[in-house]
């Protein structure tokens, strides 16, 4: 739990361990570079999980979307091992199938469950802004015909 630092000034000696405890960092793995480096990754010291994104992973390996390729499955293997052997958590993003990604889950996947990717959440986020924008123009508009 990070304590109460407030709106003030607080020495590096306090602030650094409590901004440290409270920040979880993942390195994303989306290359075979990356799986081939998931051991040397995961032991890293100030690592807390890795993750691998599966679209881009299946993309650059040219077979995009395909989660049933058996690479992806020996790429979720390898850093799964990678992660217990170094005692750090493994997520897979990208697959919203329940039972594909619960097939994962024995071969070390933490059962992580993302809402969603960082393209829809985007895109979501700007239509909600255009549609408050056109909202307000028509309010306005409206409030300024009356007057």
């Amino acid at each position: 739990m990070v304590p109460q630092l407030g709106m003030r000034p607080v020495p590096a000696r306090q602030l650094n361990p409590a901004l440290d405890d409270a920040v979880v960092v993942q390195i994303l793995l989306e290359t075979p570079t990356g799986i081939a480096n998931a051991a040397a990754i995961a032991a890293l010291d100030g690592v807390d999980m890795l993750g691998i994104g599966v679209n881009d992973f299946t993309a650059e390996l040219g077979v995009p979307g395909q989660y049933d390729d058996p690479r992806v499955r020996d790429a979720i293997s390898r850093a799964a091992r990678a992660c217990r052997h170094h005692g750090k958590l493994l997520m897979v993003g990208g697959i919203s199938d329940q039972s594909s990604y619960d097939a994962l889950v024995p071969l070390g996947v933490c059962p992580l469950v993302l809402t969603g990717m960082d393209t829809a959440l985007l895109h979501q986020a700007a239509n909600a802004s255009a549609e408050r924008a056109i909202a307000a123009n028509r309010a306005a508009q409206h409030q300024h015909a009356k007057n």
